[in-house]
């Protein structure tokens, strides 16, 4: 295993280990982070609107069709996309914070075997436990990190993405 097997496949380079070492994100580090999050934000505002305009819609259309007992049913039931729609559109409108936080100790990779609904099989993940921390990584990274040496992880507090990684049994 080498350093650069790890910049490859976690996408980062020298640089930026040593400002992550620091404490510090990077300027593109941190245009990576910020361009994921508005995709997200994005989607959960679209969400929000679009049920709450849905919900105001059937509002304006049955209320003037309905009796006032049927009005109030209808009333509550639209009630609740409102409600889904504000909780979305809050999401999608918050302002994210990226805290980089670092975990050290010895690297235990475990392969974790669920049932996928959605798929109808079973799948595999991998999970990487460093210290308390523990990250959901790629098979082909599985492959390069060594069980059983201690690694120094960077990664961001708020989604545990992993910024970079090194091995610090090996420079020692």
């Amino acid at each position: 295993m080498n350093d650069q097997q790890l910049m490859n496949l976690f996408h980062f380079d020298e640089s930026e280990l040593n400002a992550n070492r620091n404490g510090t994100l990077t300027a593109r580090q941190l245009e990576d982070l910020k361009a994921g999050d508005a995709s997200a934000n994005l989607f959960s505002r679209n969400v929000g609107i679009a049920l709450i305009v849905g919900a105001l819609i059937g509002i304006a259309i049955l209320f003037p069709k309905l009796s006032f007992d049927a009005s109030l049913f209808g009333l509550a039931g639209c009630l609740a996309p409102i409600l889904i729609g504000a909780f979305f559109l809050r999401i999608g409108l918050r302002k994210s914070n990226f805290t980089l936080t670092k975990a050290e100790g010895k690297a235990n990779i475990v392969i974790e075997n669920e049932h996928s609904a959605t798929l109808k099989r079973r799948v595999s993940k991998y999970v990487l436990h460093v210290g308390d921390a523990s990250f959901e990584i790629e098979p082909e990274a599985a492959g390069v990190i060594m069980q059983g040496e201690k690694y120094a992880v960077y990664y961001v507090y708020e989604t545990d993405k992993i910024i970079s990684i090194e091995n610090i049994e090996q420079k020692q």
